[in-house]
């Protein structure tokens, strides 16, 4: 299983998916490089990317944090 896969058995959650009603089409043609309308999604794929690179979870939380941050200013 690749990230791409990871990122999309995430998004088939039922919990993940009841929010967000992402169709089966889209999930098919989404990917983790493509910029995405929705925060938590960007939230998801940052920690998938950084995660597989072997950063530690504090780097990690440090740069969604400085995302949420840059989106406020």
């Amino acid at each position: 299983m690749n990230k791409n896969d990871v990122f999309r058995n995430f998004l088939k959650n039922p919990i993940t998916n009841e929010k967000y009603k992402i169709s089966e089409f889209h999930l098919k043609s989404i990917d983790l490089y493509q910029p995405s309308p929705n925060r938590l999604i960007d939230v998801i794929k940052t920690t998938i990317l950084n995660l597989e690179h072997e950063n530690d979870i504090d780097a990690v939380a440090r740069k969604i944090n400085q995302s949420f941050k840059r989106d406020l200013l």
